[in-house]
């Protein structure tokens, strides 16, 4: 492998080391990774396949889209929570709201103002 990089990437790379260079270029040798640079800018056949090599570790980055929904789920059972103690703490039933309240009774009729009788 050194002797391609000497002589300048005459011929194609190993398909392996085109590997090493996309995912251990800080690895190998200065030299060797300049030479690969190199022979890529000139061949698309060996940049398609380090490409498609870039993308396949892309696309086997540390993606979790399961922990997104666990967090969006924890915070909604947070907020569901909040709410529910205020309401259980608003409607709670204090010492003096057991007690029966005296009702006061008026023996005349409640009557609504402008509906008032006439005094004949």
């Amino acid at each position: 492998m050194a002797d391609l990089a000497r002589v300048g990437f005459l011929v194609c790379p190993d398909e392996s080391l085109i590997d090493d260079f996309v995912h251990r270029s800080e690895e190998i040798d200065p030299d060797l990774v300049r030479e690969i640079s190199r022979h890529l800018a000139r061949c698309p056949t060996c940049r398609e396949e380090a490409d498609r090599q870039r993308r396949g570790l892309e696309a086997a980055g540390p993606r979790r889209p399961w922990l997104w929904a666990l967090l969006a789920s924890s915070l909604l059972a947070a907020a569901a929570l909040v709410f529910l103690l205020y309401e259980l703490e608003v409607q709670a039933p204090t010492e003096h709201s057991l007690t029966r309240m005296p009702v006061e009774h008026s023996r005349e009729p409640h009557v609504l103002p402008g509906f008032e009788r006439d005094p004949d």
